[in-house]
């Protein structure tokens, strides 16, 4: 028998509340810090008009996300995932830059 979707939407908010509250704990308040960096890393804000420079942005956002994760975990060693995601994402953007500049391989 189905679970009616008023029941489903309140198990699904608590799980969500649940995940919040542990990730919370482990990130703390990176997604404040996150936008100090982005404010630092574009003093003058960024302007994404095209499809390429929107891919471009939402590497550097990915990388500055992982990259702010580690640094909030380096007490306890740092972040394996974000280091292995950082240098994926680091690589993709590098691809896709050298694809738009039609650099050879």
């Amino acid at each position: 028998m189905a679970v009616d979707y008023s029941k489903r939407v309140i198990i699904e908010l608590e799980k969500a509340a649940e995940l919040f509250l542990f990730l919370s704990e482990v990130y703390q308040d990176n997604h404040h810090r996150l936008g100090s960096v982005m404010e630092a890393l574009f003093p003058e804000g960024v302007k994404a008009v095209s499809k390429l420079d929107h891919e471009r942005l939402a590497f550097v956002y990915l990388l500055a996300v992982k990259f702010t994760r580690y640094c909030v975990q380096f007490k306890e060693g740092g972040h394996p995932d974000s280091t292995d995601d950082m240098a994926l994402y680091a690589t993709m953007l590098s691809a896709l830059d050298k694809d738009s500049l039609e650099i050879p391989f």
